[in-house]
């Protein structure tokens, strides 16, 4: 069941997933996996637990997006969704390497399961 997607962010992205190293090339247009490579996610100071972590490009790291899928419904990021204020999003991973952005959140989905994936996009 879809919850809330704000239209004016909305990224259609293909269902598809590989699996690849961090020092893979550029990759656009298709759903990258990397949640084995995550470590921890802080939105707003505040850890998000996720069971899966996803981009639409990579570089060296995520490009412009972020999906992380998660059990939790977290009711701040609703609002921060349709008022389009920016959340401080922090990305540790495995190797050592730290992401930190300012990103709004494009979309909130809540699956039938009680998983909610979360869309955060910067750039």
């Amino acid at each position: 069941m879809k919850i809330g997607v704000c239209l004016k962010h909305l990224l259609l992205i293909k269902n598809m997933s590989i699996e690849t190293g961090l020092n893979s090339v550029m990759v656009e247009g298709i759903v990258m996996d990397i949640t084995q490579s995550v470590v921890r996610i802080v939105v707003n100071g505040k850890d998000l637990p996720f069971t899966s972590v996803q981009t639409s490009a990579w570089n060296h790291g995520p490009v412009n997006d972020l999906i992380v899928s998660t059990n939790q419904r977290v009711n701040e990021l609703y609002q921060f969704m349709w008022s389009q204020v920016p959340v401080t999003i922090s990305v540790y991973f495995l190797q050592g390497a730290d992401l930190m952005r300012f990103a709004r959140i494009a979309g909130i989905n809540e699956r039938v399961t009680g998983e909610y994936i979360y869309h955060f996009i910067w750039g």
